[in-house]
């Protein structure tokens, strides 16, 4: 069975930490079909710039405090059906975010 994880990193808000935004890219880098070997897989165009950008976002704007809460979030298995995303969209319902805004580069 394959095991899906994210990496998220969540940075309280201060003032109405139940308002999320969410700055998020994906990590994976396979085609399709997980277990095709062969095929030449995007890499870098699809998603490495979005996965710098969660990242350096994140060391900029941790040295401050915001309202809101931030999550940065790093998702796998986007290429085999949007899993990664599904499993982070299932733990904001669970926990009862009031997601304001995605940003997905």
């Amino acid at each position: 069975p394959v095991r899906l994880r994210n990496a998220v990193a969540i940075q309280r808000g201060t003032e109405r930490p139940d308002e999320v935004v969410i700055i998020q890219a994906h990590i994976d880098s396979r085609v399709s079909d997980p277990l095709d070997f062969t095929k030449d897989a995007p890499g870098a165009n699809d998603d490495g710039s979005g996965s710098a950008l969660v990242l350096e976002a994140a060391r900029a704007l941790s040295q401050r405090k915001y309202p809101v809460t931030i999550v940065y979030a790093l998702l796998s298995g986007e290429e085999q059906g949007l899993f990664g995303g599904r499993l982070l969209a299932d733990y904001a319902a669970e926990n009862g975010w009031k997601v304001k805004a995605v940003l997905n580069n």
